[in-house]
């Protein structure tokens, strides 16, 4: 008894159908979690964001930046508010990471 397996006839049509579907799915994903990822991957990151956009949205036509001395200075006087002690410097880094 011969152990010949019989070749499948290859069909072009199904081939890039199946490859089209499987290209749509990967780029979804992808398009998904890259989307998501945009405004942050933690839920601090996400809240600060959010908060930010909201404050952008708020703010007058003429509005300037704050400094990162002058951010330092808020958050040093919202720490003392909420009655918290701060663990760590915010740092010259803190508005390229609230982005």
């Amino acid at each position: 008894m011969s152990t010949t397996v019989m070749a499948r006839q290859f069909r072009p049509v199904r081939f890039f159908m199946m490859m089209a579907v499987a290209a749509f799915v990967v780029c979804g994903v992808t398009a998904f979690y890259t989307h998501r990822a945009a405004h942050g991957r933690t839920a601090e990151e996400r809240a600060a964001y959010a908060i930010g956009a909201k404050a952008g949205e708020e703010a007058l036509a003429g509005a300037k930046v704050p400094t990162d001395a002058d951010l330092n200075m808020m958050a040093q006087k919202y720490f003392k508010q909420q009655g918290v002690r701060r663990t760590a410097k915010l740092g010259s880094g803190l508005r390229k990471r609230l982005h």
